[in-house]
């Protein structure tokens, strides 16, 4: 986010008036309160829950476990999906129960379709290797994040970004 705080720093310096819309990445405290009133207006395309949802009770679960294992770290994108990520090894692990090998696994794993970690992310079709289907849409205002999309997710066909093929 530290490169995304400078480009917008740059463009309010050149009097740039533009919507700014960006990745996930950025959905993170530290944008916030590092780029100030630079970066507020900023929209952004997720394919995750938002952090303060406590509705969810597995946002809610990882925030609370995040802080007892890290007390004060700051929620983000990548460690929401490192704890999906470990919620799935740990459900086929234990479907496989004496029979879990590596080629196993990978096998187990190429069958899983709509894995949305109890519902703190978009559904993905992990076994096909394909970006998920679903975004919402958030927004920065006055130093907080809030959903501007209707709905849960959105939902609708990939986008081939002609990217490796």
């Amino acid at each position: 986010f530290q490169f995304t705080i400078r480009l917008q720093e740059a463009m309010e310096q050149q009097g740039v008036d533009a919507v700014f819309l960006t990745d996930p990445t950025v959905y993170d405290r530290n944008y916030v309160e590092q780029g100030g009133s630079t970066v507020d207006g900023t929209y952004v395309y997720s394919v995750i829950q938002r952090f303060e949802d406590t509705s969810i009770p597995e946002m809610v679960l990882y925030r609370q476990w995040l802080e007892r294992v890290a007390p004060g770290s700051i929620p983000n994108y990548y460690g929401l999906f490192a704890w999906s990520a470990a919620r799935l090894f740990v459900q086929k692990a234990t479907e496989l129960g004496g029979d879990l090998t590596r080629p196993a696994l990978v096998q187990a794993l190429k069958g899983v379709k709509d894995w949305d970690s109890n519902g703190i992310h978009a559904p993905m079709a992990i076994g096909a290797k394909t970006t998920p289907g679903c975004v919402k849409m958030f927004q920065l205002k006055g130093g907080s994040w809030s959903q501007t999309s209707p709905g849960n997710f959105m939902c609708g066909s990939l986008v081939d970004s002609g990217v490796g093929g």
